[in-house]
């Protein structure tokens, strides 16, 4: 199944983090999404199935600001989840925002 990185739906998946985890950082993940979406689309070696694979490219993320749109790729690609997403920056939650 082909993964969909359209950065109108990066987008969606952005708003719809920062209002749940009352963020207001969400310019800077909405400024980087063509870039993530077209290194994940076709420049960065990973497998959707294995996040861990030994051979699998790494991608820092220096504009901390900026986590929700890599965020909002994991879900796309499948290593996050809709209730992921929904908890994101909220108390237990692994997904914390800056």
């Amino acid at each position: 199944m082909p993964i969909d990185l359209e950065p109108r739906l990066l987008r969606r998946h952005i708003i719809e983090m920062a209002y749940a985890g009352k963020t207001v950082h969400s310019p800077c993940a909405l400024s980087i999404v063509e870039v993530l979406s077209a290194l994940l689309d076709g420049f960065l070696t990973y497998d959707p199935t294995n996040p861990d694979a030994p051979e699998r490219d790494r991608l820092v993320l220096s504009k901390g600001h900026g986590v929700m749109a890599l965020y909002a790729c994991f879900r796309q690609i499948g290593w996050m989840s809709e209730a992921d997403l929904q908890r994101y920056n909220q108390d237990g939650t692994l997904f914390h925002g800056l």
